[in-house]
């Protein structure tokens, strides 16, 4: 199965602003990208996630919507694994906007990393940032969706690369239904 490290950054709760993907190959990241979005929730901008993220209202005047970048955002989500740190998040907000505007897909997939740091990790937060820097990445530009996609499969592969057997968080994503699956270290 294909492998995609997903970031969603959100406008309002649900209403994604900006997605980043990193397309990975061999464990290494081979392609990344982002969209900024214009969400459907525009002009409207949650204050705290603004000041979180930075992305402001005039950046997203002239983005183009879900819809508009759909078809290219397609391929990196269907039908492969996304990884996430707090996976569930970014499933939920871009399932919510393909429910709003009515737009069918094949089940997602995905697999926390955040889920798997605090499973293995014993450290005081497992936010991305700190679970970083505890693994000696330099985390920059944090809260920007093609950066976090980027530094949260470099955590990945440096915490599988410690040789323990791991367990993708089996957690699948079908609009509103956990399916379970389970995938070893070496065994893509």
């Amino acid at each position: 199965m294909k492998i995609v490290a997903i970031d969603v950054e959100t406008a309002d709760w649900g209403y994604p602003c900006e997605i980043g993907i990193a397309e990975i190959a061999d464990g290494k990241i081979t392609d990344s990208k982002s969209w900024l979005i214009k969400p459907s929730c525009f002009p409207k901008m949650n204050a705290r996630h603004q000041a979180i993220h930075g992305i402001i209202t005039e950046q997203l005047e002239q983005a183009p919507t879900f819809k508009e970048i759909w078809s290219e955002l397609k391929p990196y989500i269907e039908g492969v694994l996304l990884v996430a740190h707090n996976v569930k998040f970014d499933i939920d907000c871009i399932v919510s906007e393909m429910q709003r505007l009515k737009i069918k897909t094949k089940p997602l997939h995905g697999y926390c990393t955040c889920l798997q740091a605090r499973e293995h990790l014993n450290i005081p937060s497992h936010k991305l940032d700190a679970v970083c820097k505890h693994l000696g990445i330099e985390i920059g530009n944090h809260h920007r969706a093609e950066h976090d996609a980027n530094q949260d499969w470099r955590n990945q592969s440096r915490h599988w690369a410690t040789g323990k057997r791991r367990i993708l968080q089996k957690r699948s994503r079908r609009l509103g239904q956990w399916q379970y699956k389970e995938c070893f270290r070496n065994r893509w």
